[in-house]
């Protein structure tokens, strides 16, 4: 994803709903970044009818509202989608759009439109062959990759232009391949995939996708232009291009319907429809869209909350521009609408509102022949996430489609993957030289911490035990958080680095419980190599069942 979004969910306790919210307050649910400390403050006051509930992400904000912990909150569009597919009971009410007060007339934030030339035939299959003008990908990019991509996946689908290879190209390659087969030349401007080199690998590759745009900025619009959406437009009447997707705004302003003076020859284009039929540019108010992109919304986790709600933003935000006699007012003003917003009350079932303009996305309908990534997950709690993920994942557009697939262990998950039930897995990195050395698996990617970008691992030791360096420690009792993992490998290559002689640490794992006294290593049982039935293991957990009895569960 291109692209970080936050939300603002803020939590709304009624007097009517005394069992969720004793004080009789609203809960606001915001995010550091939504609500300073400060802000807070100002609604913790006795007059406030708000209270501040602090909350990582958007995602945190939506499990509020399913949980009733959060009355209502404020999401972007994708945002809202996300938080659709989660409503199974269809709760969740649109109470209000937050609009920017300089466009507070249009219905939408933004919409967009393919245009061609006069002379354009009409059906998305006349577009093979044909000249294609894009806006382009950027880093600070309003549009998400599923509204971007949106035109040209149609076109494709529609017309059975993918062509899948599954035994070597990645899916964004798959959509590339078929653009470059399907247009003859194209300006599809900015970074295609994050990774710097293969992106600059399928400019070359695919460079036919690069030709209408400018020679001296790259595979780029120019950087003086006013907008991507004039570039884009330019691309379409001076460079020779068929079709251009663009925003419906971009379209009235470069053809001078905004201000009134016609300019750029709009006589001579046409607005092409989702449907194939073609519409006049000219004189017409209300052409076919393919993307109508709602507003900010105000989402409330049920009907009943939403009433009471309705009537305290009407008195505590105020349509125009204006202060409050209460600074908690002029506070919880500025949380929703910020700076240069206006607030637009209404009411709708949050499908409803989105599929005014969006459609609700579905797995498998973006690249039908691409089979999904199966994640392999763990546990109840971490199969969930995954599906959150694999929803939002959807929502923007990126593909191919994530499946969960539930298994008992990380080993399970890894023997899954071997046997091409599954394909990956997110695990710590105690378990990274068993994944790769057991199961022969890669790292596709890892978090590093914040500081230098990798993990330390320490040797915590009892003060009564008088050791001064590692070869003190022999015959002393040692605990590992997991046999194999990162601690246990660190702890064998110091004692091969130190003066210990060479035979005493071979075999290295079952030479653990030579060194040391008694060991409690989990996982030992379950080990991938060696015996498992006759009892050499014991050495190795002696330890777990001193701490915790003799339950030989401890050392699984």
């Amino acid at each position: 994803m291109r692209k970080q979004i936050c939300i603002l969910a803020l939590t709304l306790g009624v007097l009517s709903v005394c069992a969720q919210n004793s004080d009789g307050k609203y809960r606001i649910c915001v995010t550091e970044r939504q609500a300073t400390t400060n802000d807070c403050d100002k609604l913790k006051k006795t007059e406030s009818k708000f209270n501040c509930v602090r909350v990582i992400d958007n995602t945190d904000c939506a499990l509020k509202l399913e949980r009733g912990e959060a009355d209502f909150g404020i999401f972007t569009a994708e945002e809202a989608i996300l938080a659709s597919k989660f409503d199974t009971k269809q709760q969740l009410v649109v109470i209000g759009d937050i609009r920017d007060s300089k466009e507070d007339k249009n219905d939408f934030q933004f919409e967009t439109v393919a245009v061609v030339k006069e002379n354009f035939p009409g059906s998305l299959k006349a577009l093979k062959g044909k000249k294609f003008c894009h806006p382009g990908f950027s880093k600070s990019q309003l549009w998400s990759d599923r509204v971007l991509k949106h035109f040209e996946r149609v076109v494709l689908t529609s017309t059975n232009s993918v062509s899948c290879d599954e035994s070597s190209r990645t899916a964004a390659e798959d959509e590339l391949s078929a653009l470059s087969s399907f247009f003859e030349s194209a300006c599809r401007p900015g970074e295609w995939v994050p990774s710097d080199h293969l992106d600059k690998r399928f400019k070359r590759k695919y460079s036919n996708l690069c030709n209408l745009c400018d020679p001296a900025a790259g595979c780029y619009h120019k950087p003086q232009m006013d907008s991507s959406g004039y570039a884009t437009l330019d691309c379409l009447t001076k460079k020779g291009g068929d079709v251009a997707y663009v925003a419906y705004y971009s379209v009235q302003e470069y053809f001078g319907r905004t201000h009134g003076n016609l300019n750029n020859g709009p006589e001579h284009y046409r607005y092409l429809c989702p449907n194939g039929t073609l519409q006049n540019v000219i004189s017409n108010e209300r052409p076919c869209k393919w993307i109508q992109q709602p507003w900010r919304s105000i989402i409330v986790k049920d009907n009943q909350t939403s009433k009471d709600l309705m009537t305290q933003l009407q008195k505590i935000v105020p349509t125009t521009k204006a202060r409050r006699s209460h600074t908690w007012m002029d506070t919880v003003n500025y949380i929703i609408t910020g700076s240069s917003n206006k607030l637009h009350i209404m009411e709708a079932s949050l499908r409803s509102f989105i599929q005014k303009g969006r459609e609700i996305p579905q797995p498998g309908n973006t690249l039908p022949c691409r089979k999904p990534i199966k994640w392999c997950t763990t546990s109840k709690i971490e199969n969930n996430k995954c599906e959150w993920l694999r929803e939002a994942a959807l929502t923007q557009g990126i593909v191919p489609d994530l499946q969960c697939v539930q298994g008992t262990s990380h080993l399970d998950c890894s023997d899954m993957i071997r046997s091409r039930k599954a394909d990956i897995i997110g695990i710590d990195s105690n378990l990274g030289p068993i994944a790769s050395h057991s199961y022969n698996l890669r790292t596709v990617m890892y978090q590093e911490t914040i500081e230098d970008g990798h993990f330390k691992v320490v040797a915590v030791i009892n003060s009564r035990t008088g050791a001064a360096n590692l070869t003190e420690l022999k015959n002393k009792k040692a605990c590992f958080p997991e046999f194999g993992g990162l601690a246990w490998i660190a702890c064998l290559e110091a004692i091969r680095n130190s003066s210990v002689p060479e035979s005493e640490v071979c075999p290295y794992d079952d030479s653990m419980g030579t060194f040391f006294k008694s060991v409690c290593a989990p996982g030992y049982k379950n080990r991938i190599t060696g015996p498992r039935d006759t009892g050499d293991f014991r050495d190795l957990c002696s330890l777990c069942s001193e701490v915790g009895g003799k339950n030989d569960n401890n050392c699984k």
